[in-house]
């Protein structure tokens, strides 16, 4: 039985291996998960949202506003990334530092609304 902890977070990548691991935790530590993926979305019950969109991105996040965020999101297969290295480097590397910036700002808004900052 979990515990109900009145905090959110934002997962991306949610329907991978990794990402359906991570919601599953947060989920049985009694945190609301919001999962985002790309391709599975409509089959989990997450949102889908393409990180490369960084309106669409910042929307979500925007709407959800998360307590946390962990980033599971990334091109990991080799064929793909050969044959798109572009799009590969922007969602492994560009979409990366999005979110950090993003995170950074809910800090900022964090620490400005409560004087104090939650590590987890």
């Amino acid at each position: 039985m979990s515990v109900h902890i009145n905090k959110t977070v934002l997962i991306t990548g949610a329907s991978g291996v990794l990402g359906r691991q991570v919601a599953n935790r947060f989920t049985n530590a009694g945190w609301n998960v919001t999962g985002l993926a790309y391709s599975r979305a409509n089959k989990n019950h997450l949102v889908h949202c393409d990180l490369t969109n960084t309106n669409e991105t910042d929307a979500i996040i925007r709407d959800v506003k998360p307590d946390a965020i962990v980033h599971c999101a990334a091109e990991r297969k080799p064929d793909e990334f050969e044959k798109n290295p572009e799009k590969s480097m922007f969602l492994n590397v560009d979409v990366t530092r999005h979110l950090a910036e993003l995170a950074g700002k809910m800090i900022a808004l964090s620490r400005m609304k409560n004087n104090k900052i939650s590590i987890i």
